[in-house]
Order: structure tokens, then C-alpha cells, then sequence
């Protein structure tokens, strides 16, 4: 066999780089770029327009910095700004149909079978995004326009996957059959699967208050915090644990006193009741005031696959691979 070699050109730095037959991801040996490297149809790429200017991000994070009364007031008025930049994070983003076939309770000699045919949309992050504070976005009924690469380099850091596509749609597939197969989903598979990448403009803002260097990201589509870090309070973490302590001195003691007082029978459950009570005012004081050190926000709200039921007989695919299930004798009509 004779290995097949073609030459792709960066277009950020022009540098020419081998591409083996069967590469997935090439990495420019030049500005280490990476590419997707696929068949003749191409990876489809788009990306979300970016909504929110400079400007507005830091309204938000001014915002973020008196929304909770955990976070150290002084910080409002003595927050430094560092930096403030634009990032473009690649998410996979596949659209599709599922089928499922449930097999139900026999009827004398007949099995019921149950044929359905879904449409679901899944995400994930497409490389490495633990240092912005989030894991996945929901990039549904999201408007996406085209990909100008030299637009969006000019205008921020544009991150690239650090996976394979079919590594993506292996990661669809076990996310789809896992929560469906609980479900006596005995046969699931997508088809008709459409991948492509779509870049999320993220607003990173970082300052420093305190002496120490702190980091909030603001959606540059919808202009929501996604993740904030800043200094606790004080006072707010006093407070908490002395209301717990006290709360909890109170369930704990006066209140089974009291009871005890006005009923000479006091059942044994319901002492114990208040005394775990008690207990659990006063760790959850202590909890506070030990963690409240720093104040942390994370808005992650994962995407897994997403379904809607639409009433449309059996795709092709699908009647061709129900049929081939059946002519391997794992299922009977």
C-alpha cells in the first residue's frame, strides 16, 4: 500500500503542511493552527455574530461584581481592570434523526413492536474550555452566519477542536443510547446525522481586586455572565455563621426544652429530628463561612441530546438497517 500525501496551506501564517491519507487533525508546524481535515465535502463551519460590544461586557461584569451579597462590597469600587478580550470557542454541533425500536410484552406468539423516529440536535465544546469556567452552551434556534476566518482572527482568539469528527459523533451516540436504553430503548441509532463547527464569541474580563488576579466571561451573543470569580465578604461569611450556630443552638436545645415543658411525654424520633436539624444549621453556617473565601458563579447548563417527535414514517436508512436487524435473527416480527 502506498500512503497518498497532499499539501495544505495555512491561512493564517501561508505555511505549508504535509497531510497524510487518513489525518484528522493537522497542526500547522509554523503558528500550530489546527485543521479538520475531511473529504471533499468539507466540514462545514459557522459561527455566532458577536451581539455584545466591549462596552457592554464590562456594564455586565460591573453587574456581576453587586449581584450577590457574598462578594466583598469594596470590590465594586476598588476592581482593576487587567484585560479585556474576545475569544471564539468551536462547539460540534450535530443535527439529525434517531430511530428506536422498543420491543414490548408478547401477546400469545406475537412480540409488539414499537418503531419511532425522533429529532434531536446535540453539543459539546470541540476543545478544552475548563479555563473559562464552562463545559457546553445551548446552541439551539442560535441565528449562525457564515465563517470569515481573517474576521474573526482580527477580532479576538479563535480556538480550534482538538478532536477528531468521528471521536464528535461517537460521543453523540453513547450520550444518545445511554439515557434511552433505560428507557427499554433495545435498538438506537442516528441517521442522517449533519456535523459541522459553530464558534461561540465569549467575552473574557480580567481584573484584579485585593491583590489577586480574578476572571469573569460574559456571552458575546446574549451579554449573561457565564462564569465569575471574585473575594467574599466578610462580613457575610460572619453572619452566616453565627445566624447558623444560633439557629441551630435552637432547634437543637431550647426548642426540645420548651416542648418538653408543655408535654411530659416527648417522643424519642422527634428529639432526634431536632437534634439533626440543629446539626445541620450549624454545618451548613460553618460551610459558608469556611468556603465563602471566594465567591463563585458558574452558569453550565448542559446540552445532551435534545428530541422533539415529528410524524413522518421511517427513513430510508433506517427501514435498511431495521431489516438487516431482522435478517440476523435478533428480532422477530
Amino acid at each position: 500500500w502506498q500512503t497518498m500525501s497532499q499539501q495544505l496551506v495555512c491561512p493564517s501564517c501561508g505555511n505549508t503542511n504535509p497531510v497524510q491519507e487518513g489525518e484528522h487533525i493537522v497542526i500547522c508546524s509554523s503558528c500550530h493552527l489546527r485543521f479538520i481535515v475531511k473529504g471533499a465535502d468539507g466540514l462545514a463551519r459557522y459561527r455566532l455574530a458577536v451581539q455584545v460590544n466591549q462596552e457592554e461586557a464590562l456594564q455586565h461584569w460591573q453587574r456581576f461584581l453587586a449581584s450577590s451579597p457574598a462578594i466583598d462590597r469594596k470590590v465594586h469600587r476598588l476592581a482593576k481592570i487587567c484585560e479585556v478580550f474576545l475569544v471564539h470557542i468551536p462547539f460540534w454541533h450535530i443535527s439529525g434523526e434517531t430511530l428506536r425500536l422498543d420491543i414490548g410484552k408478547k401477546t400469545r406468539s406475537v412480540t409488539q413492536e414499537k418503531h419511532q423516529a425522533e429529532r434531536i440536535i446535540w453539543n459539546r465544546a470541540a476543545c478544552d474550555v475548563r479555563e473559562f469556567g464552562i463545559n457546553q452552551l445551548d446552541l439551539t434556534d442560535q441565528p449562525i452566519q457564515p465563517f470569515p476566518v481573517d474576521e474573526l482572527v482580527r477580532s479576538g482568539m479563535v480556538f480550534e477542536p482538538v478532536e477528531s469528527p468521528d471521536e464528535a459523533l461517537a460521543a453523540a451516540q453513547v450520550s444518545l443510547e445511554v439515557p434511552m436504553r433505560k428507557k427499554s430503548h433495545l435498538l438506537v441509532r442516528i441517521v442522517k446525522a449533519e456535523l459541522s463547527l459553530v464558534y461561540y464569541p465569549l467575552w473574557v474580563v480580567r481584573y484584579v481586586a485585593l491583590g489577586q488576579v480574578f476572571q469573569v466571561v460574559v456571552d458575546g451573543n446574549s451579554g449573561d455572565v457565564l462564569y465569575g470569580k471574585a473575594p467574599g465578604s466578610v462580613t457575610y461569611r460572619a453572619a452566616a455563621l453565627v445566624l447558623g450556630f444560633l439557629l441551630g443552638a435552637i432547634v437543637t436545645i431550647d426548642l426540645p426544652v420548651l416542648l418538653f415543658y408543655f408535654e411530659n411525654k416527648f417522643p424519642i424520633p422527634l428529639l432526634v429530628l431536632f437534634f439533626v436539624a440543629g446539626l445541620l444549621l450549624m454545618y451548613t453556617g460553618w460551610c459558608i463561612f469556611r468556603q465563602g473565601a471566594y465567591y463563585q458563579f458558574e452558569r453550565d447548563k448542559p446540552t445532551a441530546l435534545k428530541s422533539a417527535r415529528f410524524e413522518i414514517g421511517l427513513p430510508r436508512e433506517a427501514r435498511e438497517l431495521l431489516d438487516r436487524v431482522i435478517q440476523r435473527g435478533k428480532f422477530r416480527k
